[in-house]
């Protein structure tokens, strides 16, 4: 496909039906994954004809990334904005606390997509790149949350990455993984416990 030709809509009309391309690409891609969906079924999802599709979409992994990137947007940013209006005074592990409820609603409410994601990543070099680097940024963000609350180390990001981490398999194993020896309510307040420690540790 000619990139010259993908073009960026600016009529509402033409917004709205890249809208409705980017929510199906995520819908299918979240129920049956990157390698066993395709275009023609994206296009049929959305109500748009395949010619149209490629018009504003280079290929399917162009529309996963913008999915996805909408995902993010919409369920995960919102995270980072309600540790951000907890009062500076909030107890450390109340305030770490609040940052895991908020990850495991956030994965209870979209467990497919975030699995498919973690995924994909895992296979996909271009798909990783992009995304790595978005949580490169959100990682930035949540180091300017914790400064706020008096939390900052030379290797802050480090440390957030490995809250992350855990963070990440806390969430999957609520709602995929369910190891039968492990007690979920015992892992998590383990995880709080390694994430505040992680946090202060000099």
């Amino acid at each position: 496909m000619d990139e010259t030709k993908i073009r960026e809509p600016q009529q509402k009309r033409a917004i709205e039906k890249k809208n409705k391309i980017i929510l199906a690409g995520l819908s299918l891609f979240s129920k049956k994954g990157y390698h066993n969906t395709n275009t023609v079924e994206i296009a049929k999802l959305a109500g748009v004809s395949t010619g149209a599709l490629y018009s504003y979409f280079k290929d399917k992994k162009a529309i996963y990334i913008e999915a996805f990137d909408y995902f993010l947007n919409e369920h995960a940013v919102p995270i980072l904005d309600k540790v951000a209006q907890l009062p500076s005074q909030t107890d450390l592990t109340v305030f770490v606390e609040k940052i895991v409820d908020a990850f495991l609603v956030l994965y209870k409410d979209t467990s497919n997509a975030m699995l498919e994601l973690t995924n994909t990543m895992s296979i996909d070099e271009d798909i990783s790149r992009y995304f790595c680097d978005y949580e490169s940024w959100y990682f930035l963000k949540f180091a300017e949350v914790f400064k706020k609350h008096g939390i900052y180390h030379d290797d802050i990001l480090e440390r957030i990455y490995l809250a992350y981490t855990l963070l990440d398999l806390l969430g999957l194993e609520q709602t995929n993984y369910h190891h039968k020896f492990i007690r979920f309510e015992v892992l998590k307040a383990e995880v709080v416990s390694t994430i505040t420690n992680l946090l202060t540790a000099e």
